[in-house]
C-alpha cells in the first residue's frame, strides 16, 4: 500500500478543460453541458487547467461584474463558437461586464473586476494566461448625457481596475488577445510581480483609459532580483488627465521592461514614464536610491501625447524630465543600444464618426486663430473641421467608446500596434 500511494504522489497532475457557455450552460463543464457561469467554472479549477470560454456576454454571478482566480497555472481561452468547434476573439467576442440593465438587482460593490491576485495560502499566483477576453468598464461607469458636454462623471464611477493582477517569483504572467476599454477612473491594467516573476502582455488593445492605461512592475524591494516584462504589438488609444497623469503605461522600479512594435495615441500627458526611484536598504542598513536603467523602448508608433513621449528621473534631481522627440529617446534612462526605430506618425485608424467628433471638440480646441498645429493637421486628415485656440471649457470628457468599433484599432495600415492574427 505504501509503495501504491508513494507512487500516486509522483505522478504529475493531469491538467483538465473545463467549457463555459453563458447561454446554454448549466453545470458540469464539458463541451455538451459547459458551465453558464464563468465564476463556477473558477471555483471548479484546478491547478494548471485550461477554461475554454464561448462567445457572450458575462456579467459575474447575480450580475455583480466581478471574477477572482485563485489557483496557479490557469489558462482562460476566450473567443470560442456555440459548439467550441472553433476559436476567434475577434470574431466570437467574449465580453466581460457589469450587468447595468433594469433586471439586474444586485448592485456592483468595489474591487476590481477581475481580480487574480492571492492563493488560498495568501501568495501570489504562480503563472496565468489570458487570452482573447474583452473588459469593458463602461456599464460601471455614470456618464452625463449632456450632448453638449458628455462626459464621464467622476464622482459616481468606481476607481477600480479593470483587471489586478499579482505574479509569484519563478512563475510567468501572459495577457494576450484582449480588450481593455472605459476602466473608469483608474487603470485598465494593474500587474504587479515578485523578483524573477515574468510577464507577458502581447496583442491587446486598451481604449479610454483615466490616469493611466497600465501600471506594471515589482511588489516589493526586499530582493535585488527583478521582474521582466514584455510589452510588444498593443495599442494603447485615448488617456485623460483628471487633476494629474493622463498616461499611457507606467513602470514600477526593480522591473526590465521592454516596449516594442506598440502604438501610442492621444494622450494627456507622456506615453511612458518612469519616474520612481529605485530605493534599496544595503548591507550596512543605509537607503540608496537609484534610476531603472533597464527599460526599452524600440520599434514603437507615437501619435498627439501632451507632454511627450516618455518621462524618466535622473540621480539626485527631483522632477520628472520628458522627451518628445524620437530620436532623442536614446539619451534618456533608457537601457544601452535602445531607443531605436521609434516614429511619430498618425495610426491612420478608423474612429467611431460621433465620438471622434466630441474627442476633437476639447478644450484645447475652440474658437479663435486656427493654427494648423498636429491637431489640426490631424481633424484635416479625418475631415473634420478645423478649431482654434483658447477655450478655458473642458468638453468631452472621457466619454465612453463603442464596442463595436473597437476591432478598428486592429487594422493598422502598416501592421504596427495589436492586429487581427492571434495566436491559437
Amino acid at each position: 500500500m505504501k509503495k501504491i500511494l508513494i507512487l500516486m504522489f509522483m505522478l504529475p497532475l493531469v491538467a483538465g478543460d473545463l467549457y463555459v457557455h453563458p447561454e446554454r450552460g448549466r453545470k458540469g463543464g464539458t463541451k455538451e453541458s459547459p458551465y453558464k457561469y464563468l465564476a463556477d467554472a473558477l471555483a471548479a479549477a484546478q491547478p494548471g487547467d485550461t477554461l475554454h470560454l464561448s462567445a457572450g456576454q458575462y456579467h459575474g454571478k447575480g450580475g455583480s461584474g466581478h471574477w477572482e482566480i485563485s489557483q496557479d497555472g490557469l489558462t482562460l481561452l476566450g473567443g470560442y463558437n456555440d459548439d467550441f468547434s472553433a476559436r476567434n476573439p475577434f470574431e466570437n467576442i467574449t465580453l466581460l461586464a457589469f450587468d447595468n440593465s433594469p433586471e439586474n438587482k444586485t448592485k456592483r460593490f468595489g474591487g476590481p473586476d477581475f481580480k487574480a491576485i492571492e492563493r488560498a495560502d495568501r501568495k501570489p499566483i504562480k503563472g496565468l494566461v489570458l487570452d482573447g477576453l474583452t473588459f469593458d468598464g463602461g456599464n460601471r461607469n455614470t456618464y452625463r448625457e449632456d450632448p453638449q458636454n458628455p462626459s464621464m462623471k467622476l464622482d459616481s464611477t468606481p476607481g477600480d481596475f479593470l483587471l489586478h493582477l499579482k505574479i509569484a517569483g519563478g512563475s510567468k504572467a501572459v495577457i494576450r488577445n484582449c480588450t481593455f476599454l472605459n476602466p473608469g477612473k483608474s487603470a485598465a491594467v494593474m500587474a504587479q510581480g515578485e523578483p524573477d516573476s515574468e510577464l507577458l502582455c502581447s496583442n491587446n488593445v486598451f481604449v479610454n483609459g483615466v490616469y493611466h492605461h497600465m501600471i506594471v512592475g515589482r511588489l516589493s524591494s526586499k530582493s535585488p532580483n527583478r521582474m521582466k516584462v514584455q510589452v510588444e504589438n498593443n495599442s494603447f488609444l485615448f488617456s485623460w488627465q483628471v487633476s494629474a497623469n493622463g498616461e499611457g503605461v507606467v513602470v514600477y522600479p526593480f522591473t526590465d521592461i521592454s516596449f516594442k512594435n506598440n502604438v501610442f495615441a492621444f494622450g494627456d500627458s507622456s506615453a511612458i514614464v518612469n519616474d520612481r526611484y529605485e530605493e534599496m536598504i544595503d548591507n550596512r542598513g543605509t537607503k540608496t536610491k537609484g534610476v531603472n536603467k533597464t527599460v526599452r523602448i524600440d520599434d514603437n508608433q507615437f501619435f498627439m501625447w501632451k507632454r511627450g513621449l516618455y518621462g524618466w528621473v535622473e540621480a539626485g534631481q527631483s522632477g520628472t524630465l520628458r522627451t518628445s522627440k524620437p530620436d532623442d529617446l536614446w539619451e534618456t534612462s533608457l537601457a544601452d543600444g535602445s531607443g531605436e526605430g521609434n516614429l511619430i506618425a498618425d495610426p491612420g485608424y478608423q474612429f467611431n464618426r460621433d465620438w471622434i467628433e466630441l474627442y476633437a471638440q476639447r478644450s484645447d480646441i475652440a474658437e479663435g486663430d486656427v493654427t494648423m498645429d498636429a491637431v489640426n493637421q490631424w481633424r484635416s486628415a479625418l475631415g473634420l473641421n478645423l478649431k482654434g485656440n483658447n477655450n478655458p471649457n473642458r468638453q468631452s470628457y472621457a466619454m465612453r467608446y463603442p464596442l463595436a468599433d473597437v476591432m478598428a484599432f486592429r487594422k493598422h495600415p502598416k501592421g504596427k500596434g495589436a492586429t487581427l492574427t492571434f495566436a491559437p
